[in-house]
């Protein structure tokens, strides 16, 4: 399993919004700023997470996007099943995948799955708030 691009930026956003939430919404300029990400590469990824309504957006003057719930509710796990094709370690145990022929005697398929569950559980546990919480906003500051 290998993140996209797509899928890091992704939850670069979400920790974004998050970090700057307010009553108003927020500029996807802002936000590519701040991430020094392209506004171009953004625009699909913000229209994704508006899709899945992840987010919020608004059209005009004043408008931008915005979380629709507190960041403690939104997943790692949950972001990045939008971005990215599989989470499985192994391509047999992809959502559609083909029953093996030789699953009824492989010897790694409980290895795979053991890895699989652990992969969920850890991506499903860890929310944008706990990433958050691993830096601050205005830290990047030198004295």
């Amino acid at each position: 399993m290998l993140i996209s691009t797509k899928g890091r930026y992704a939850l670069r956003v979400m920790i974004d919004l998050a970090e700057h939430q307010s009553d108003e919404f927020i500029s996807l300029k802002g936000i590519a700023q701040r991430q020094e990400i392209s506004e171009k590469y953004l625009e699909s990824i913000i229209r994704m997470l508006v899709k899945a309504k992840v987010v919020d957006s608004l059209r005009g003057k004043g408008g931008g996007y915005r979380l629709n719930k507190s960041p403690d509710q939104y997943t790692v796990g949950s972001i990045l099943q939008l971005t990215e094709e599989s989470l499985a370690p192994v391509s047999c145990l992809e959502v559609n995948a083909e029953t093996c022929p030789r699953a009824g005697r492989c010897q790694t398929l409980s290895l795979w799955q053991g890895l699989d569950k652990v992969i969920r559980e850890y991506l499903g546990s860890v929310t944008i708030a706990d990433l958050m919480e691993q830096g601050t906003v205005g830290d990047d500051y030198v004295i």
